[in-house]
């Protein structure tokens, strides 16, 4: 279809472009024909698996907590496109990739391995992005809310696995080389959580406010830049964070507690509008989370987004959603030029991906060698994003026997790979989960070359206690995505080694590292 003109929208049309509305709020729902057209919805948000077991997996069939395959959740995408009036945005999560809700679709590293490789890392990472891209696009999927571009300093650094440590230089090479490699796939980037918060603060959003501390000078040279080298860059979209940045904009809306950048017109028009020059949609983080929705009432919520530059709402439940933003408009407490700017800006971004082309197809195969060039890069990948900390036995010689302990309750996926390779090369396995009594210890060491522990954040005390105290020299501990772990628990292990995923290549190489 052609792209409309703002003349040939109706006031209502324009408003509802700007609403993003939650796929949670149209599964099992017999209204949803009608919710949509009288609210003209832009885009809609296809959230995880639980959405779509309650439409057609259905809780009758006893397959609660179904995850759906590609086509499955393609179907249901399909059934509700014919819905809207104009083609839809079809954003999602998915940071590593889609394979976290869709069967049959695949994972990446986390953005934090790729790191561990340097120059190598950020080329591999724009390429897990071309991957990941052509997966969304097979999944009816344009829009993905990645990357992550916070960064994050001292010990925090190493508490997180989404946000980017120190090395700001770095993280702007990284999330340059993502934005090109996902927009390359016809999937719009979305650089997130602008203007990202202080480099110390660990408050969570989803349940409290947060703050970024910074001058806007040092901001500008650090942060900042991320931003202005993705903008210059020509990203497509930016998600407003719900933190506050009182260098640009001090209001207090409560004692110590400062307006989030996502409420700021100061911060969204004044600075990332206007100074940084961005042309492009910006969407608020979810309204959802606690931080957004501390300070107005249903009422008055998504017109105060809208007010401070938001282009697109994220997470819309209320059906009334277009009548409470046209009644603003009305009575003047929302400009019309306000809705037309970001109606517009909509509407751009979907020329941009060519969604009013007769022949755009929200369905794009992916290429016959797709997943064995997936595995290939993984493999690669794997190859930074193991970290050696501690290293004096690698690669033990001539192993015959392994021993291998995990803790109680561990998903079998975070080591079955790894166990069936050392198989594959006729080594023995013997598999232990959890080490309840100290006796357990020496019995199960006793007869083995290698004994490996897999371990996380959410460790057991018995195991951490036992796990070297006997056999140093032939025990290897692996922290999956848990970079604290050395310091905090494990500084007289002889070999430790750090993964930041548990994928099925990861755990090969891994493999590798240890019996060579």
């Amino acid at each position: 279809m052609k792209k409309p003109k703002l003349s040939e929208l109706s006031l209502r049309e324009k408003i509802g472009q700007t609403g993003c509305i939650s796929s949670g709020a149209l599964v099992g729902n017999k209204t949803r024909k009608e919710l949509i057209e009288r609210n003209c919805f832009g885009a809609l948000w296809v959230t995880g698996d639980q959405d779509f077991m309650k439409d057609y997996m259905s809780y009758e069939n006893g397959n609660f907590g179904h995850k759906p395959t590609a086509e499955e959740a393609n179907d249901w995408v399909k059934d509700i496109i014919p819905l809207f009036k104009l083609p839809p945005l079809l954003p999602s999560d998915g940071e590593i990739g889609i394979g976290s809700s869709r069967l049959g679709m695949s994972l990446v590293t986390r953005a934090l391995g790729y790191l561990q490789g340097g120059e190598k890392g950020v080329e591999l990472f724009g390429e897990s992005a071309e991957f990941v891209g052509a997966e969304f696009r097979a999944s009816t999927l344009n829009w993905i809310f990645a990357p992550v571009c916070d960064v994050v300093k001292g010990e925090l650094a190493k508490k997180t696995l989404r946000e980017y440590p120190e090395d700001y230089k770095l993280a702007a090479d990284m999330t340059s080389a993502y934005i090109k490699g996902m927009q390359s796939k016809g999937v719009a980037a979305c650089i997130k959580h602008f203007p990202s918060p202080g480099p110390f603060e660990i408050r969570n959003t989803h349940i409290s406010p947060s703050c970024n501390d910074m001058s806007l000078e040092e901001w500008m040279n650090t942060q900042g830049a991320i931003y202005q080298r993705a903008i210059d860059e020509g990203v497509m979209t930016i998600m407003s964070g719900h933190t506050s940045f009182p260098a640009v904009d001090d209001t207090l809306m409560r004692p110590r507690v400062h307006i989030p950048s996502s409420l700021s017109h100061k911060v969204l028009v004044g600075l990332l509008k206007e100074k940084m020059g961005f042309k492009g949609v910006v969407v608020t983080d979810d309204l959802s989370m606690r931080a957004a929705r501390l300070h107005y009432n249903e009422e008055n919520l998504f017109v105060e987004y809208l007010k401070a530059g938001n282009d697109l709402l994220l997470g819309i439940i209320d059906p009334n959603y277009t009548d409470i933003v046209e009644k603003a408009v009305k009575e003047g407490r929302l400009s019309e030029e306000r809705i037309n700017d970001a109606c517009q800006r909509i509407l751009d971004l979907k020329e941009k991906l060519g969604m009013f082309d007769d022949d755009y197809q929200y369905n794009v195969p992916l290429t016959p060698d797709h997943f064995e060039r997936l595995e290939k890069h993984n493999l690669e990948a794997s190859k930074v994003a193991i970290v050696e900390e501690i290293n004096t036995s690698m690669p033990f010689k001539n192993v015959k026997k392994v021993g291998i302990v995990i803790q109680k309750d561990a998903p079998e996926s975070s080591y079955i790979h790894f166990k069936n390779t050392l198989e594959e090369r006729g080594i023995e396995v013997d598999v232990k989960e959890r080490l309840i009594y100290i006796d357990d210890l020496p019995n199960f060491v006793k007869d083995k070359d290698v004994i490996v522990y897999f371990l996380n954040d959410a460790y057991e005390h018995t195991t951490v206690r036992w796990m070297l105290t006997e056999e140093y020299k032939k025990s290897v501990i692996v922290a999956i995505q848990s970079p604290t772990f050395y310091e905090e628990t494990a500084v007289d292990a002889e070999n430790f080694l750090h993964i930041y995923s548990n994928l099925r290549e990861t755990q090969i190489e891994l493999a590798n590292r240890i019996v060579g």
